[in-house]
């Protein structure tokens, strides 16, 4: 099944398209013909786990009273097919074909099109090549019935598919494209008009949205993951989806399309450790004013990063209120210090033993992250 998640009614809802594709038929590795030239690019393991991952958020963690979960539309390709929990019971998930895709595409855009107060999440993790446009790869990229002669029948232009939902009313999308953006000669002998699109842009009719695009890599750069566990991108979209993506309004911290990219962004740089590739995410898009794809029940975790280029290696960091350390936030050395804390005011001490080595006062730790130099 592709529809995992349909809910009937005429409501605002959200209306979500997740994509991973891991499999390739036709690419090194892969269990048929391989492609002429493919690219020097191979079977992925990440992208079954983290787009499994995003769907799994979607159906057990998404709150958005203005706007609940209404429809999830999940294709996954997987050395063996992918099942996912549902309120209905387990659900063996359709291969992400380039049939597969515009289908289920297709029936995502008619949901998110029939309320202006609907918001329209689309997530893609895989293999992705960039020329004048970005080219995301179908399961079934590079089949015969399209190379050599139409070696970009099964894939398709995402970012003339990004331009073609601005016809949808749905004044709420959010993109997560979690993707290499490698660029290459022979690439560069191709276009953006030899793509498929999922939604043809329209040179009017174009509606008022606020849409941000999350990209896991910059323009000719690479994206992370390990071999077989959710991808760096996605770890961080998750995380901040839960935490430090929000801002608090109302009363309540909701995760907006203002504050979701800069939350993953700083999640992205805080994880690009010395010894590992660095990854340069990227955030781009269309904003009309914030809106809000998910709230919290509660204070988001916040990530803080503080660094001390002179203090002994035994030193602990202590964050304080009305005199008392806060349980779970004492971080022991040495630094530089990384962990989550709850939003608040708080003192922040530092000490070795029982000698006060620095106190930075009282100071706000606010999304998306917060980043001291202790002197």
């Amino acid at each position: 099944m592709t529809t995992v998640h349909e809910v009937a009614g005429a409501g605002p809802g959200t209306h979500a398209l997740v994509i991973g594709v891991g499999s390739y038929d036709h690419l090194l590795g892969g269990s048929h013909t391989l492609l002429d030239n493919p690219y020097g690019l191979g079977q992925l393991g990440s992208p079954s786990i983290s787009a499994l991952s995003v769907a799994e958020w979607l159906l057990n963690e998404l709150y958005n009273p203005a706007a609940p979960l209404a429809s999830l539309e999940l294709l996954i390709s997987a050395p063996t097919p992918a099942v996912v929990a549902t309120p209905n019971g387990p659900m063996t998930i359709e291969p992400a074909t380039m049939t597969n895709i515009a289908n289920a595409a297709s029936r995502w855009f008619a949901r998110a099109d029939a309320h202006a107060e609907n918001v329209a999440v689309f997530y893609h993790c895989g293999h992705g090549l960039e020329s004048a446009d970005l080219a995301l790869l179908a399961q079934d990229f590079g089949a015969p019935g399209g190379a050599p002669i139409r070696p970009w029948e099964f894939a398709y232009n995402f970012h003339r598919t990004y331009r073609g939902m601005a016809q949808c009313k749905a004044r709420g999308q959010f993109y997560f494209i979690d993707a290499c953006r490698q660029v290459s000669a022979d690439v560069l002998s191709f276009d953006g008009r030899d793509l498929q699109v999922l939604v043809a842009p329209k040179l009017r009719g174009s509606n008022l949205r606020s849409a941000p695009i999350l990209y896991a890599s910059a323009r000719e750069s690479r994206a992370f993951a390990q071999t077989d566990g959710v991808s760096r991108f996605t770890e961080a979209l998750l995380a901040a989806l839960s935490s430090n993506g929000t801002e608090r309004r109302g009363g309540i911290w909701r995760v907006s399309s203002e504050i979701l990219g800069r939350a993953v962004l700083a999640r992205i740089q805080l994880g690009n450790l010395p010894g590992i590739p660095e990854q340069l995410c990227v955030v781009d898009g269309e904003s009309a004013g914030p809106v809000t794809l998910h709230s919290l029940n509660g204070n988001p975790q916040i990530p803080v990063h503080v660094r001390a280029a002179t203090a002994p290696p035994t030193t602990s960091l202590e964050f304080r209120r009305s005199g008392e350390t806060v349980s779970g936030t004492t971080l022991v050395g040495p630094p530089p210090w990384r962990h989550d804390v709850p939003a608040g005011t708080y003192t922040i001490v530092a000490r070795d033993g029982a000698a006060t080595i620095a106190d930075l006062g009282e100071d706000w730790i606010l999304p998306p992250v917060y980043e001291r130099e202790l002197t």
